[in-house]
């Protein structure tokens, strides 16, 4: 009787600051899990809005048909740069290039988001910056130029014939 009530006092003495060292490395695991949780949601929220915006100027600039493809792409970089004005998170937009030929609007958005260093344990992920790149690209509308073009047509023949 008296080695079990030894055996119990024992065994009480030593979990008595188990819960403490267990909460010591466990908190700042989950913290940092968290915190990346919480990153990847701002990435997520910047490469959505960036597509969002690219898409939106090449819609833009593909409806313009009419004008020449410097005044396209301007217009569209401009779309671009007014939608992303104060929208993103923690993310620099490193540049906005809009390429236009002749059946297509395509406007490529480049970013560069900061990583803090706590989420990555001190340098275990050498680079401190995740890239976000964007391309889309809207088909040039061009009804308006083959619509004119064959009123044109008639005109000059109705012109012939009443001649």
């Amino acid at each position: 009787m008296k080695g079990k009530k030894f055996d119990q006092s024992f065994q009480n003495r030593n979990n008595k600051g188990m819960m403490t060292i267990e909460a010591c490395i466990l908190i700042p695991i989950i913290i940092m899990i968290s915190l990346l949780v919480i990153w990847l949601g701002f990435f997520l929220y910047n490469k959505t809005l960036l597509m969002e915006c690219a898409g939106i100027a090449a819609i833009r600039a593909s409806q313009m048909a009419e004008a020449d493809n410097e005044a396209l792409a301007s217009a569209a970089a401009a779309r671009a740069e007014e939608l992303l004005s104060q929208k993103t998170v923690a993310m620099e937009v490193q540049n906005i290039n809009v390429s236009v030929d002749y059946g297509a609007v395509t406007v490529k958005i480049r970013g560069v988001m900061q990583i803090p260093e706590a989420i990555f344990l001190l340098d275990i992920y050498q680079d401190d910056r995740w890239e976000i790149y964007v391309e889309q690209t809207a088909e040039r509308l061009r009804s308006c130029s083959i619509l004119r073009t064959i009123e044109r047509i008639r005109k000059a023949q109705n012109d012939s014939i009443e001649e």
